[in-house]
């Protein structure tokens, strides 16, 4: 199963340019967002980043894979707010 941890930095080092950029925007080191993209590469078994010293570009594959991957994070975003907009606690009546 994917992570979504995983798989929103990996949107965020492309959205950013680079791992660096990504790391600062989130608050995370480049280290962790480094190994993360790796993982998620190594548990799909495709490349989705071609690494340079100066810039990241997607492979055919991470172009799919970014494209279907902000749908995913949209769509679980949105599953959140419509369980917390539905949830307004207990209601009903106790006896003791």
């Amino acid at each position: 199963m994917l992570n979504l941890q995983r798989v929103a930095q990996f949107v965020a080092v492309v959205e950013a340019g680079g791992f660096t950029a990504a790391a600062q925007s989130i608050q995370q080191t480049k280290a962790a967002i480094s190994f993360n993209v790796r993982q998620l590469e190594a548990e799909l078994g495709v490349s989705l980043l071609v690494r340079s010293t100066r810039r990241v570009a997607l492979t055919q594959a991470g172009e799919v894979f970014y494209q279907r991957a902000l749908q995913l994070l949209r769509e679980s975003e949105a599953l959140v707010e419509d369980v917390q907009g539905h949830h307004g606690g207990f209601s009903g009546e106790l006896s003791i």
